[in-house]
């Protein structure tokens, strides 16, 4: 009931008593789910950016509150960016999540999730783009580990990995990947690309060759297919698979300039 008439004070534009409200509840009350993130609220509402911080990381650090009500919360926060001191402090809040709700993989997919958007819309300095790409990698590791039938996570963690340059990480998951999505040919390729570079070149050709069979109406992949296939049994020493390969690459597009050189 304080929680509610706090709300109802607050849409009235009584935000200081809403606060007083909530304060006074927290004093003999300290873990009574969902005030602390209130108060968090309304703080920010008044511009008390110290209270904010100081009362979100409360919450978030207190198992009773519902893992669903902190990633709303950080989802909402989310929406506001580019802010300085909230771009300081979401990520700590996501890391905070998993350490406190270890066990359910939502935390690990918000922590991907976060830590990518920060890489992509440049909230973070230069020198911490890796560290970001591993928490981000980590998050949907993790996640995958729980439920694997999102394709698109599967993609981020790839894409994070191949940036990253784990290519034992790259292999492992791919080949799980795989196992849950074997007609998607991206994945043949990644699988194909990350067995080349470790110089595993009769994966990499069963990979490469099981990819072009999945892509036979996406002539942009069947032209990296070839192009690769190419290099592949050119460091198999088998020349005429190789020619043969760069050859349809071509065919598809004749200005392909590596396949070319």
């Amino acid at each position: 009931y304080i929680i509610m008439l706090a709300e109802v004070l607050s849409s009235n534009s009584r935000d200081d008593q809403a606060i007083q409200l909530l304060k006074d509840l927290l004093k003999n009350n300290q873990e009574v789910p969902g005030a602390r993130l209130m108060l968090a609220d309304l703080y920010r509402k008044t511009k008390n950016f110290d209270g904010f911080e100081k009362e979100i990381e409360l919450a978030f650090e207190n198992p009773l509150v519902p893992i669903n009500a902190k990633i709303s919360s950080l989802m909402k926060y989310m929406a506001l960016l580019p802010d300085q001191r909230l771009q300081s402090l979401l990520p700590n809040l996501c890391d905070k999540i998993v350490e406190i709700h270890p066990d359910d993989p939502n935390g690990y997919l918000l922590q991907g999730d976060v830590y990518s958007t920060f890489i992509e819309k440049k909230y973070v300095a230069d020198s911490d783009i890796n560290a970001y790409k591993q928490k981000a990698a980590n998050g949907y590791s993790r996640y995958v580990s729980y439920d694997a039938s999102k394709f698109n996570v599967w993609q981020n963690l790839l894409n994070l990995e191949i940036q990253l340059n784990e290519i034992d990480s790259t292999i492992a998951h791919s080949e799980k990947a795989l196992e849950v999505f074997p007609n998607q040919s991206w994945l043949y390729l990644v699988a194909g690309v990350a067995n080349l570079q470790k110089e595993s070149y009769e994966d990499a050709a069963f990979y490469f060759e099981e990819g072009r069979k999945r892509a036979t109406n996406n002539n942009q992949m069947l032209e990296l297919f070839y192009g690769y296939l190419g290099d592949t049994y050119n460091n198999l020493n088998k020349y005429e698979e190789s020619d043969n390969a760069y050859e349809k690459a071509l065919q598809i597009n004749p200005n392909n300039e590596l396949v070319l050189n």
